[in-house]
């Protein structure tokens, strides 16, 4: 687990800012070359530029993973290489079968509908598109109109409903 040093949030290995304050790591190394990494505060100014290096990109390459990570989840998820992929959950009831489920983290619960949106590489970039949920689609806090399209930049916050996800390109 990482702290947060500002808001003391416990968060999981390998986020970059923190899940609910959004406060970048700056990582240095310590302990006379043992390898350890100390978390430190920094000021605004630096934390504004840490956010531009690691955050912003919107050109995506077709041969670079993009890794979705669920906060609740310590292992991020590679999403699979296709020209797009469905976001929903999936039901008994109902013949919907959204290529990525996300029944198992807790679709239900955090109100994402059965087909709730798309991601789609255009080109060299990620778009993000609501497909008329219930709960909304929303990319860095900001909800998305039905069928609006939006460029997915690494490092976004996208909650479909209210399940979290953050996306990084690799």
């Amino acid at each position: 687990m990482k702290t947060c040093v500002e808001c003391g949030h416990d968060n999981v290995v390998g986020v970059f800012f923190c899940e609910d304050c959004g406060t970048p790591f700056y990582q240095s190394g310590g302990g006379g070359g043992s390898g350890a990494v100390t978390l430190q505060t920094i000021d605004a100014n630096t934390r504004q530029l840490l956010r531009k290096n690691f955050e912003g990109t919107t050109l995506l390459s077709p041969e670079q993973d993009v890794l979705l990570h669920f906060p609740k989840n310590p292992e991020p998820v590679i999403l699979p290489p296709l020209k797009q992929v469905v976001f929903g959950r999936s039901t008994k009831d109902h013949n919907t079968n959204p290529h990525f489920d996300l029944t198992e983290y807790g679709a239900y619960r955090y109100g994402v509908s059965r087909l709730h949106a798309v991601i789609q590489r255009e080109e060299e970039q990620l778009v993000l598109v609501d497909l008329r949920s219930t709960n909304g689609t929303y990319l860095n806090g900001e909800r998305l109109a039905p069928h609006e399209s939006r460029i997915v930049r690494n490092g976004d916050q996208i909650s479909f409903g209210k399940l979290l996800m953050y996306v990084y390109f690799q």
